[in-house]
């Protein structure tokens, strides 16, 4: 409905699964005058719910490194999209244990030998590092 979409069969076809109305009832329910306040608001909500879920992410990524990584909530977003074009993660809508929908990342065949071998460099740069301050102590 925010990017245009206003056809009910359309819009039908986007129903969560878990929805126990028909789709000829969604659609029937689609019928009707869009107000633009009323998309308006759907779509301040929307972009509220997006910065959430980065704050979020943001959060657990510090909590998980004791506070030594601190993520700008507005990077992530981009950095998942690049990873994505570069074929290195998968992203899927999966029902979670409480029933609602997020969205998984997972590496694929590709990711994980970039991981491999951007894991194995950055040993060997830590360990050139080591014998630099070694020597210089």
């Amino acid at each position: 409905m925010i990017a245009g979409e206003r056809n009910p069969a359309e819009l039908a076809k986007l129903r969560d699964p878990r929805i126990k109305a028909s789709r000829e009832t969604i659609e029937k329910s689609l019928l009707g005058n869009w107000r633009e306040e009323h998309l308006f608001t759907l779509q301040q909500s929307l972009e509220l719910y997006r910065s959430y879920l980065k704050q979020i992410v943001a959060a657990r990524i510090k909590q998980m490194s004791q506070n030594v990584f601190r993520v700008n909530a507005g990077s992530l977003f981009v950095a998942f999209q690049r990873l994505q074009r570069a074929g290195l993660i998968n992203s899927e809508w999966k029902a979670t244990e409480n029933s609602r929908r997020a969205k998984y990342h997972s590496l694929t065949t590709h990711g994980r030998k970039r991981l491999k071998s951007e894991t194995e460099e950055w040993g060997k740069q830590v360990g050139a590092i080591a014998r630099i301050l070694e020597a210089s102590s």
